[in-house]
């Protein structure tokens, strides 16, 4: 992997996004079928709003209050650090070691988030291009 590429070369593109009144529910059931372990939240424009992580669902499962009237806005993680499909692969794998993100929303020059890019996905491409492997 060239650390001078930009992430959207390897960046995941498949995303399910959720809008801020998002029910608990349904926040569980989505994370419940799919494997990924981050949620970007997105208004009609498509701009990102915030991230649940399903830690973030594991401390709302904690609260003590009505599980049935959380919403995604009472949970999500609204100051996020983004990047944009130019970021160098370096520069996000800084923003990885140094912050200890699990993930880093990718959004373009208006903020409509177009991809996520997670620890996985570096090492996802490590594996694929041969530069490492798993026996």
């Amino acid at each position: 992997m060239n650390l001078k590429n930009p992430v959207w070369e390897i960046m995941n593109t498949d995303l399910i996004s959720i809008s801020s009144d998002t029910k608990l529910e349904k926040i569980k059931e989505i994370f419940k079928s799919n494997s990924f372990h981050h949620l970007l939240v997105k208004d009609e424009n498509d701009q990102l709003k915030g991230i649940i992580s399903i830690a973030d669902l594991d401390r709302a499962n904690l609260l003590p209050v009505q599980v049935g009237k959380l919403l995604a806005m009472h949970i999500m993680t609204i100051s996020v650090t983004t990047i944009t499909p130019d970021t160098l692969i370096e520069k996000a794998l800084d923003l990885f070691l140094n912050n200890r993100f699990r993930a880093l929303p990718v959004v373009d020059e208006s903020g409509k988030a177009v991809g996520i890019l997670t620890p996985i996905d570096l090492m996802q491409t490590l594996v694929n291009e041969g530069s490492f492997s798993i026996e």
